[in-house]
């Protein structure tokens, strides 16, 4: 609208120069799963303390300003100068927040995903590991054991990976493939334990038979092909060893 209003006028929009910060995103990104709506009045509530009394709903905004022009009667106009006043401050205090989660250990699920994000793998690890010994919800758990276990992975931290993995497959109703060839795979290439890395695709295509757990789609490093591909060839290498 405003970039149409220059046009009409003439003139060259200029604010789309300007450094702009969506917060909606990075709040989605840490808090994703925490929250059923990120919405900003939901997020004043949860991360600021700050709850709005008597706040005239966005949905009213058009219609009082419409009337403030016919009548140019003030009282049309101060609630939407308000409310505005307020998406500002609360603006400013989120973004404020928002970087305290990111570099501070309040929330040290949140800021492991931001470290995650940000590339800094392992502070997202350290920052997952934390959480986890805090004590999360089901679903945060879940989440925090794999991430923790895939950061492992990539800073090459086998054994520490390896435990996260065994850990996600401890779980209870934690039944998912992906845990059990990860592991698998750790066991083969790095550890070097054969055996072990044989009795975990073993598991998991006995759980994905018993209709426990769900196989990946074709192709991939869990579908049941793979799975059978593996086994095979983990058993060929077993019978080489013993021969």
């Amino acid at each position: 609208m405003l970039e149409a209003r220059y046009i009409l006028s003439r003139q060259r929009p200029t604010f789309r120069q300007l450094p702009h910060l969506d917060l909606l995103h990075p709040n989605r990104r840490l808090f994703k799963g925490t929250f059923d709506s990120h919405k900003l009045t939901r997020m004043e509530v949860e991360l600021l303390g700050f709850e709005r009394e008597d706040d005239c709903p966005s949905s009213e905004v058009p219609e009082r300003y419409f009337k403030f022009q016919r009548t140019s009667d003030p009282t049309h106009i101060l609630p939407v100068l308000r409310h505005n006043a307020w998406d500002i401050l609360s603006l400013v205090a989120l973004a404020a927040h928002l970087a305290s989660v990111c570099e501070g250990d309040e929330y040290p699920f949140q800021a492991g995903r931001a470290a995650e994000y940000a590339g800094d793998i392992g502070a997202a690890a350290a920052h997952f590991e934390t959480a986890i010994a805090r004590g999360l919800g089901r679903v945060e758990r879940l989440d925090a054991i794999e991430r923790a276990a895939r950061c492992r992975t990539k800073l090459g931290d086998w054994r520490a990976a390896a435990e996260w993995w065994q850990a996600l497959i401890d779980e209870p109703r934690a039944r998912r493939i992906t845990p059990y060839v990860e592991l698998a795979k750790i066991q083969e290439h790095k550890l070097k334990d054969l055996p072990a890395a044989y009795m975990l695709v073993s598991e998991a295509i006995g759980m994905a038979s018993r209709g426990l757990a769900r196989t990946g789609p074709a192709a991939s490093e869990t579908s049941a092909e793979s799975l059978a591909l593996r086994a095979a060839r983990l058993e060929a290498k077993l019978a080489g060893e013993r021969n």
